[in-house]
């Protein structure tokens, strides 16, 4: 599996007087799977897919401290997170429907735009090579954040006061999301199955579920 991962960070500091202290970081990550092996890929048994991940965010921080005492400290916040999954067509189409000459009704069609086979396991077969999908497959989310905090700090004495604030926004949208949207055959050997063939591969070959 390929993995390739870049992280890139900037810091400005600028003391605009001796009271004043302030910085800004940006920073810009990412990270790229390709492959069998990759995050969120339910049938690693042979369909290549790709996740990607970004995380691009940025800082910026302020401190004032008008005496020996008081220390004031504001602070802003961006960052941003996409997840990406993506298939190639060839790939995809290993495991559609109408590509595979499977006829099978479907309740729901429009909760399966892609028009997938149904997921299903072998329950009794150590490692077998299951059919599933994550609910949100093929997935494009991504997580939206802003962030303000300010802290006042008093020294007084021997104690010590602090008062401030945070405040924070976020958005996630995941694009689309469902729960079994293709099906879900179960093939695994069951007593409660009068045609059970007593092996979830022959169950599959019989169309016995």
């Amino acid at each position: 599996m390929d993995r390739p991962a870049r992280q890139e960070v900037l810091r400005l500091d600028y003391n605009p007087g001796p009271k004043w202290r302030t910085y800004f970081r940006g920073m810009n990550m990412y990270v790229k799977q390709r492959g069998l092996a990759v995050t969120a890929n339910s049938n690693q048994w042979g369909i290549r897919q790709s996740y990607d991940t970004t995380n691009p965010n940025m800082a910026f921080n302020l401190t004032y401290l008008p005496s020996a005492t008081l220390v004031n400290e504001l602070a802003l916040g961006l960052s941003r997170w996409t997840e990406v999954q993506e298939i190639s067509s060839s790939e995809l189409a290993r495991l559609q429907r109408d590509k595979l000459g499977i006829r099978l009704g479907q309740k729901y069609p429009q909760n399966n735009p892609l028009n997938l086979i149904p997921a299903a396991s072998f329950g009794g077969v150590t490692g077998a090579a299951s059919i599933g999908y994550d609910g949100r497959f093929p997935m494009n989310n991504y997580v939206n954040a802003f962030s303000i905090s300010d802290g006042l700090t008093k020294v007084a004495g021997s104690h010590t006061i602090k008062a401030g604030f945070y405040w924070e926004i976020a958005e996630y949208l995941q694009r689309h999301h469902g729960s079994n949207f293709a099906g879900n055959l179960n093939f695994g050997r069951t007593t409660a199955n009068p045609f059970d063939s007593n092996h979830p591969y022959a169950n599959a070959l019989l169309g016995y579920f």
